[in-house]
C-alpha cells in the first residue's frame, strides 16, 4: 500500500531531525556555552535580569545580539520578533537572547539552542525551536541543555524546585543511556547524544532515546499531592460554577470560588501595564504579579506616586478613563486578580453608567523608555 503525502512528509521529518538534531546536557553555564557558538543561535534563561545580564556580556563580543523578554514593550517586542524572522528567512546569522517568552506560539528556527535548567515541558518548547518546517538543515543540530548553579538557582525561583531537581536526575540518566558522538564546540570537544525532543521515538538499536520516556517519572502526582488537588478541583471547578449560578449565587461568588481552589498551584498572573502618551494609552507591558510584589519598595518608580487604573469605556466614542487606587487596592489585585478587577469593573460601571474593559495600571513612561534596548528591568 502506497504511504499518503502526509506520511511521508513526516517520516521525512522525523528522519531529517533524528539525522541532525544531538544534545548536551552539561555542568557549564548557559553564558559560557553561548560564547562558543558561532551559528544562528537561541540563548534562552530562566529570568529577565540574567537574560539582560547576558546580552550585555555577548554584545561586547559580536554585533548581531537581539534581546528579547516578557517585559519588553508589546510592540518593541513584536518588533524584534519581526526582525529576527526576517534575518532567518534571509538566511542570515543572527543570535537571539530570550527568555521562556519564545517557548510557545513563535515560529522560528534556530541551529542551536542553549537553555538554562527548567522543568520538561519548558525544555522541549525550548527545544522545539529547530526544524520548525521538517526539512533538511544543517549537517548538525546543537540543543544544549545548562545544569550549572547559576541555572539551576534562576529555576528553583520561578519553578517547582522538586519537579526541576527529578528532571535533573531523570534527565541525566537518559543522557548517559543515548549514544555518543564528538562535536567540536569552541575549541573543544564534546560529547553530545542522539535523544528526540519532538516524535517520542526510542530506538534501542541505535541509542536514540526520547525525552518522552522519563517525564512520567518526573511528574509523580502522588508526590505531588497538593498540585494534583488543585488541578482536580479546577477540572471541576465548571460544575460547582453552575451549581452556585443555580442556586442564585452572583458570578462574584463564583470568581472567588475559583480563586480559592487555584490557590495552591504555583505560578504567577500576568499584569498589564499601560504606557500613555498625549493623555491616551498607546501600549503595553506584561509583567508577573510575583515581579511588582517582588518590587514593592520600587512601586513609585514604576507606577509614579499616584497609582492609576485605565479603562475603556463602552460608550459611543469608547472613552478612556483612568482612576485613582491606592496601594491596598494593588496589592489585592496582585494577590486575588479576578475578584479585585471585578471590585473596580463595578465601581467604574457605576459611576460611568456603562460597561467597562480594565486595560490595566499605568506604567510611568520614562522609567521604560531610558532603558527601551533592556525593557522594564
Amino acid at each position: 500500500m502506497r504511504s499518503s503525502g502526509g506520511d511521508r512528509e513526516y517520516g521525512e521529518a522525523f528522519e531529517n531531525y533524528v539525522r541532525s538534531v544531538r544534545t548536551l546536557v552539561t555542568d557549564e553555564d548557559t553564558l559560557d556555552l553561548a560564547k562558543r557558538l558561532s551559528s544562528t543561535s537561541l540563548i534562552v534563561v530562566n529570568t529577565v535580569k540574567r537574560a539582560v545580564s547576558a546580552y550585555k556580556e555577548l554584545s561586547s563580543l559580536r554585533d548581531d545580539v537581539i534581546l528579547i523578554h516578557g517585559r519588553l514593550r508589546r510592540g518593541e517586542k513584536e518588533r524584534r520578533i519581526d526582525y529576527v524572522r526576517k534575518k532567518l528567512e534571509g538566511g542570515e546569522r543572527v543570535f537571539v537572547v530570550s527568555t521562556q517568552v519564545l517557548e510557545a506560539g513563535v515560529d522560528l528556527g534556530f541551529d542551536a539552542v542553549v537553555s538554562d535548567i527548567a522543568t520538561p515541558e519548558s525544555v522541549i518548547q525550548r527545544f522545539g525551536r529547530v526544524l520548525r518546517d521538517g526539512k533538511r538543515g544543517p549537517e548538525r543540530i546543537l540543543l544544549i541543555l545548562s545544569i550549572s548553579d547559576e541555572a539551576k538557582k534562576s529555576a528553583y525561583s520561578i519553578y517547582p524546585k522538586e519537579i526541576v531537581d527529578k528532571f535533573i536526575e531523570r534527565v541525566r540518566e537518559l543522557f548517559d543511556r543515548a549514544s555518543k558522538e564528538e562535536i567540536e564546540l569552541g575549541g573543544e570537544r564534546f560529547e553530545f547524544a542522539r535523544i528526540d525532543w519532538r516524535y517520542g521515538i526510542s530506538d534501542e538499536g541505535s541509542g536514540l532515546r526520547s525525552i518522552y520516556e522519563i517525564l512520567s517519572q518526573v511528574y509523580d502526582f502522588e508526590e505531588s499531592s497538593e498540585d494534583y488537588l488543585s488541578l482536580k478541583q479546577l477540572e471541576d471547578f465548571p460544575l460547582r460554577q453552575l451549581r452556585l449560578m443555580i442556586m442564585g449565587e452572583p458570578l462574584s461568588s463564583a470568581v472567588r470560588e475559583f480563586e480559592r481552589v487555584g490557590a495552591g498551584l504555583r505560578g504567577s498572573s500576568l499584569v498589564q501595564l499601560v504606557l500613555v502618551r498625549d493623555g491616551r494609552p498607546w501600549d503595553y507591558v506584561e509583567v508577573s504579579s510575583e515581579f511588582l510584589l517582588r518590587n514593592r519598595g520600587r512601586w513609585r518608580e514604576i507606577l509614579g506616586d499616584e497609582i492609576r487604573a485605565w479603562f475603556e469605556l463602552y460608550d459611543e466614542k469608547r472613552s478612556l478613563k483612568y482612576k485613582p487606587v491606592d496601594e491596598k487596592l494593588l496589592e489585592d489585585f496582585l494577590m486575588k486578580p479576578m475578584t479585585t478587577t471585578l471590585k473596580l469593573l463595578s465601581e467604574i460601571e457605576r459611576k460611568e453608567g456603562v460597561k467597562a474593559a480594565f486595560l490595566g495600571f499605568e506604567l510611568r513612561g520614562y522609567v521604560y523608555e531610558d532603558g527601551e534596548e533592556l525593557g522594564l528591568i
